[in-house]
C-alpha cells in the first residue's frame, strides 16, 4: 500500500494498541483477495486489545473517478453510465471476507449491503452530495450516511451484523 497507510497501520498496531485499551475495534480496508489468508490471525491480534472486533467489507468500486461517472450520467440522463463502472468482483471478495469472518469471533459488515441495498447502490446523499469522492472512498456526507445505515441495524441478530 501507500507509504501513508502502512505507516499509520504500523503505528497502530506496534505503539498504539500494546499502550490502549478499547472497547472495540472497527477493521477496514482496500480489501484484496491477497488480504484473506491474514485476515483470522489479524483478528486474533487485535482481541488482544479489544473484545469486539468488527470488520467493514469492501466498499463498491468503479473504474474510473466516481464523481466524473455520475456528472456524465446526471448530464446525459443516463444512470447505466454509473453502474457499467462497477467492478463486480468487489461484491464477490465482499462474499469471500464475509466467509472468512465468520469463522472467527469478530462481526461482518458487508458495506456493499449497507450501499447497496436490494443490488441499487445509492450514489448521492439526500442533500445531493456524493457518497464518495474517487474509485472507493466515502465523501464525509458518504460516510455519515454510512454510519447511520449501520447504526440503524445494530442489534444482535442483524443480517448486516454476522
Amino acid at each position: 500500500g501507500e507509504a501513508r497507510c502502512t505507516e499509520l497501520i504500523r503505528q497502530v498496531f506496534d505503539d498504539f494498541l500494546p499502550k490502549t485499551r478499547l472497547d472495540g475495534i472497527i477493521l477496514a480496508g482496500r480489501w484484496r483477495s491477497a488480504d484473506l489468508p491474514r485476515i483470522e490471525a489479524t483478528i486474533a491480534h487485535l482481541a488482544r486489545f479489544a473484545p469486539d472486533i468488527v470488520v467493514l467489507g469492501p466498499a463498491p468500486e468503479y473504474e474510473g473517478e466516481f464523481p466524473l461517472l455520475l456528472a456524465q450520467s446526471v448530464h446525459h440522463g443516463d444512470p447505466d453510465i454509473v453502474t457499467h463502472a462497477q467492478d463486480t468482483s468487489r461484491r464477490d471478495l465482499d462474499t469471500a471476507l464475509a466467509r472468512v469472518v465468520a469463522a472467527t469471533p469478530a462481526r461482518y459488515i458487508s458495506m456493499h449491503d449497507i450501499l447497496c441495498p436490494g443490488g441499487q447502490c445509492t450514489r448521492m446523499t439526500d442533500d445531493g452530495t456524493p457518497v464518495q469522492f474517487d474509485y472507493g472512498h466515502l465523501t464525509l456526507q458518504g460516510a455519515k450516511l454510512v454510519a447511520q445505515r449501520i447504526s440503524a441495524v445494530w442489534r444482535p441478530g442483524s443480517p448486516l451484523l454476522n
